[in-house]
């Protein structure tokens, strides 16, 4: 019996696992895509770490975020626009890595939720225990914004 329903658990979560991402209307996904866009600069803004770039880019993401009129989309991303803001302002490296680990967790679950295209996937570092999410059709290879002395380090978590 334990086996049995063992492998049912099983055969119940691949079926989550394989789930379908919920589809957009094609000005919502446009206007997703320009957030993600956009964060992939201030993804890159971590690399040779430029607080001028950060607030620059933080204000560029948080800007496409504010033209999303889909309630569902602008709720879920409510925090992470805050964390912008706040990251546009801030001088402080520790801390701005910190709003965009925020940033990151917001956009990852919009992209695992919702079909917004196949070159963007979420991204993770056990070493740091964060996660990003970056475009896999312009770099497939782990690009690690937190840790500078280990940019290759972490994995691609998704495959969309």
């Amino acid at each position: 019996m334990f086996k049995k329903m063992t492998f049912a658990m099983l055969i119940l979560a691949s079926f989550n696992l394989f789930a379908a991402r919920a589809p957009l209307n094609d000005k919502v996904k446009t206007n997703v895509a320009e957030v993600l866009n956009a964060n992939e600069e201030l993804h890159a803004a971590f690399f040779e770490y430029n607080n001028d770039s950060v607030q620059k880019a933080a204000m560029n993401v948080a800007k496409k975020i504010m033209a999303i009129k889909d309630k569902e989309i602008s709720k879920l991303l409510k925090v992470s626009h805050d964390k912008l803001m706040v990251m546009a302002k801030s001088e402080d490296e520790k801390a701005n890595k910190e709003a965009f680990y925020v940033v990151s967790l917001g956009l990852a679950n919009i992209i695992r939720k919702y079909d917004v295209g196949g070159k963007w996937n979420v991204y993770s570092c056990p070493m740091v225990k964060k996660s990003w999410v970056q475009d896999s059709a312009k770099n497939d290879n782990v690009r690690n914004p937190y840790a500078p002395e280990m940019p290759g380090c972490g994995s691609k978590n998704t495959s969309f």
